[in-house]
């Protein structure tokens, strides 16, 4: 009888441990080097897509090559996506003037009726454009969102990232900076 009392004492002792030892260390925000919700991977030539980038003006990837391109992938309603957004708009303001560097955020599921208003609200400066049935995501992706992708000016894919990581913006930012020297 006392050792099954001890046995449960334990049992329970190390579940009270371990549940302490996940709320101290929660699961990071960010995605593993294992991501298997990439479609395109870095050194793979990006897809080419079709986009709006206002109501009336169409655009394509391709129109873009010889520059380095920034994609994000992002909603409204994803809190991750929420806190990104300031820092890819810290991102473009440093870039913006590079003649050979674009930025395109695109809301993934939602149209320009929610993108428009959101992107007003917040102050954002950068193009923030529609996705409404995630057809430019899903050339690129499974699943998970923020997620960003970073084109070379030769039109491979050179950094992906998914989820929220303040410090992976920072190695974003390296490449970014990098990248563009070479370019100029």
């Amino acid at each position: 009888m006392n050792q099954i009392l001890n046995f449960r004492k334990t049992a329970v002792m190390k579940l009270f441990v371990l549940s302490i030892l996940f709320a101290l260390f929660p699961k990071p925000s960010h995605a593993q080097d294992d991501d298997t919700t990439k479609k395109v991977l870095v050194g793979n030539m990006a897809p080419n897509f079709k986009f709006f980038l206002a109501k009336d003006k169409k655009a394509s990837l391709s129109d873009y090559k010889g520059k380095i391109v920034l994609l994000d992938f992002w909603a409204t309603w994803c809190e991750p996506c929420r806190r990104e957004l300031p820092l890819i708009q810290n991102l473009y303001n440093k870039f913006k003037n590079d003649p050979h560097f674009e930025l395109f955020a695109f809301a993934r599921g939602e149209d320009w009726n929610k993108t428009i208003p959101f992107k007003e609200q917040n102050h954002y400066t950068f193009p923030m454009l529609p996705d409404k049935n995630r057809k430019i995501f899903d050339i690129y992706a499974r699943a998970d969102i923020p997620r960003i992708v970073v084109i070379g000016k030769d039109g491979k894919v050179i950094y992906t990232d998914a989820g929220y990581d303040p410090k992976g913006m920072d190695e974003l930012m390296a490449i970014l900076t990098n990248e563009l020297k070479e370019a100029n």
